[in-house]
Order: structure tokens, then sequence, then C-alpha cells
């Protein structure tokens, strides 16, 4: 494998790849905001700004072969989405999109970009995952930037020597994740009842140890020739319901949770009082992808089951206390 270079190390998914990168020897190159210590000392540091990148070649790209892009910009949750959506294009989009053209004219043979399943919706109806030919429905200022992104690095692969793959993943959990799925293993941590029993919802998740897995496989431009300008779906492959998550979190845990059944309606009804309705319906609604294209065409299967990555996350969780 040739010279990667990583954006959006600082951040969960980055950290942990960057690390998977170094203990490969794994020549790279990383881009950040201020200098970090806790970065290997063997690991380039390049001093910089997605907002402020031009469209031209750069230095810090000679001798790259690949860009695996993981930094973006979530929502600010002002409740503003015109300001909301302009803050994620900034990003998300324009810096992504000067980037790629900074490394195309720099001569990199391939950009990889984590995108969202956002891009397709919030939910998917039952037993009918998003798939290779899921319309894109972006609902919030994310989803929106992430795949006007995408389209933009498409028409950008047509007319240069650069390819591009774009990785789609569902909500990523592993060992300092945050957002969601942190919420959720503190709400078994406080051990309080859950009405979320019986929940017969399907989700699809994504081990944090499997994406790396996918990143260093399509890094390897020899072994992934077959993902040239393609889209993938990435998950674990074993979709869970609420509750069945639920129980899989308190066992990596030992932690006893009690969930006892409250109506659907009534539940609804008080999430919407207390605020939480955006929430509740992610909690019990669908959203499953389907995983056949990257296994078809790359010969890629999940590389850790959810148990073994969450039992990984609650060791974690433990020698960080």
């Amino acid at each position: 494998m040739g010279k990667v270079f990583v954006t959006g190390v600082s951040g969960f998914i980055g950290k942990i790849f960057l690390e998977t990168l170094v203990a490969h020897h794994i020549d790279c190159v990383v881009l950040v905001r201020k200098f970090s210590s806790s970065i290997p000392s063997n690991v380039c540091q390049v001093i910089g700004d997605l907002s402020n990148l031009k469209k031209t070649p750069q230095k810090f790209l000679e001798d790259v072969d690949v860009v695996v892009h993981l930094a973006g910009k979530a929502e600010s949750g002002l409740r503003n989405f015109d300001q909301d959506l302009r803050l994620c294009r900034s990003v998300n989009r324009d810096g992504t999109l000067n980037l790629a053209e900074s490394a195309s004219l720099s001569g990199v043979k391939r950009f990889i970009f984590l995108s969202s399943a956002k891009v397709c919706g919030e939910s998917t109806p039952e037993h009918k995952p998003f798939g290779n030919e899921a319309e894109c429905a972006p609902f919030d200022a994310y989803a929106i930037s992430k795949y006007e992104a995408e389209n933009g690095l498409l028409c950008l692969s047509e007319t240069s020597n650069m390819d591009v793959v774009i990785i789609r993943p569902p909500i990523v959990y592993g060992p300092g994740s945050k957002g969601n799925f942190r919420s959720l293993i503190s709400l078994v941590k406080a051990r309080l009842p859950l009405p979320l029993a019986n929940i017969k919802n399907k989700r699809s998740f994504l081990a944090i140890d499997n994406l790396v897995s996918f990143l260093i496989l399509c890094a390897d431009i020899e072994k992934s020739a077959n993902a040239a300008n393609e889209i993938f779906f990435v998950t674990d492959d074993e979709d869970v319901s609420t509750s069945e998550l639920i129980s899989k979190i308190s066992t990596a845990f030992k932690i006893k949770v009690v969930l006892f059944y409250l109506p659907l309606p009534l539940l609804n009804g008080v999430a919407r009082l207390l605020g939480k309705k955006v929430i509740v319906d992610r909690l019990l609604g669908n959203l499953q992808l389907d995983i056949t294209k990257a296994k078809l065409l790359l010969g890629w299967y999940p590389y850790i089951t959810m148990d073994q990555q969450l039992k990984k996350l609650a060791k974690f969780d433990k020698e960080e206390m």
C-alpha cells in the first residue's frame, strides 16, 4: 500500500483508523488544525483547515496515493436549518470538493469519502433495506451536504484520473464513540427501567473495527480495484431491534436492565411532550442497509461481531474510569 493522507484524525473514527495504519507500518500524512502531541512522531502532520483549502495542487499531497477523507461537520443543533445547512455545506461539501480537486491535480489515485446512510433517508420500510438501487432523500442539513458532496465527487471522477470510493455507514460504535449510541449506553448504565420491551424494529449498525477493515481494504488499490467509482453500504450484517441492542449492551457491560412494555401510541405521546420525538422515532423505526455489493465486488465481510465489539467497548469504558 502506498502513502495515505487522512483527515478527521482527531475524531472517533479517524483516531482508530490512524492507529491501525501506524500499526501496519503504512506511510501516512494527516491534516490537523493544530499540532497534536498525541499523534505518533513518525506521522507527518499538515496544519490546515478544510474550509480554507484551494482547488490547486498541494505540496502535502505529493507522492500520496490515497486520500481517506473522514472529517465532517455535524449539525449545530441551533434549530436554524438555513444556518446549519450553510455550515454543513462549507465543510462537508465545499471542503470535500476542494480537497478532492487538489488531490486530483496532485496526482492522487483514489479518494475515499465517508458519507452517511442518511443520504437515503431516516428510515426504511420493514424488510426493505437500502441497497444499490436506493433513491436518495436526504432530510437534514448534514445529509444534504453529504449527498451534494457525493454528487460532486462522482462528477470529478468522470473528468480526472483519480477514482472515488463513497462509503455510506449507519451509526458507527466502538471504544470512544459518542452520539446516540453513547446515549443508549448511558441509559443502560443508569439502570432505570426502560419502556422498550417487545420492540420489533430492525436497524443496521457498524462496529468501528468493521469500518476500519473496510477502509484499509479500499485504501489498498490493488486489492480493491473493483471499488473504483462505486458507492458502498457497510454494516455488521446483523440487524437488531432496539430491545435486542439493549440486551446486548447490558450483557457486555454486565448490567441488569429491566424492560417493560408501553403501548406505542402512549410512548410516542410521552416523547412529543418531552420534545424527544426524533430520538424515539429512531429507537422504534427501521433502518436497514444491504451490504451485498461490498461482498460481491470486494469479497469483504465483517471482521468482528456486534457482541465482540461491545465487549471491547465495555472494557475500554472500564479502563477509562
